[in-house]
């Protein structure tokens, strides 16, 4: 199983997951700054059986305030994913922000070894809970069986 996920933004963190047959996850990200950044990465990282998710936008009346004169460069990002599905004729998964976030928190990816480091790594972090939860890949048995500790 392998999937690309990403966290758009003015920063957008991807992160690429892949299962094997042992249930073992591994993982490679980093962040694309640019539509052509964000289109190279679906170019090279994906393949016809990769799932493709990203979180959702939504503008909410308690924030809209804090967007007037907003780009809404997320939603850019957003638009060129969506294309290049449509183009490829891969279907796109979208999440919250709140749903990725409340599975698979700091110290779950911690606890996992899942957690990316550097200057811009929590982008990539946020991309990676997306890709973890949209499959819920909490559920694979070696997981569940840690997941309490």
């Amino acid at each position: 199983m392998k999937i690309l996920a990403f966290d758009p933004g003015e920063t957008t963190g991807w992160a690429v997951v892949e299962v094997d047959e042992e249930e073992h996850i591994s993982y490679h990200g980093g962040i694309a700054r640019t539509h052509e950044e964000v289109w190279y990465t679906l170019e090279n990282e994906m393949d016809h059986d990769t799932l493709l998710v990203f979180e959702s936008f939504h503008l909410y009346a308690n924030r809209a305030r804090a967007q007037v004169n907003s780009s809404f460069y997320t939603v850019e990002m957003i638009g060129v994913i969506n294309l290049w599905g449509e183009l490829h004729n891969i279907s796109c998964k979208q999440q919250t922000a709140q749903y990725g976030k409340s599975i698979w928190t700091d110290d779950k990816l911690k606890k996992f070894d899942l957690w990316p480091t550097g200057k811009y790594a929590r982008h990539t972090r946020d991309a990676l809970r997306h890709a973890l939860t949209a499959t819920k890949l909490h559920r694979l048995k070696h997981i569940r069986e840690r997941w309490h500790d």
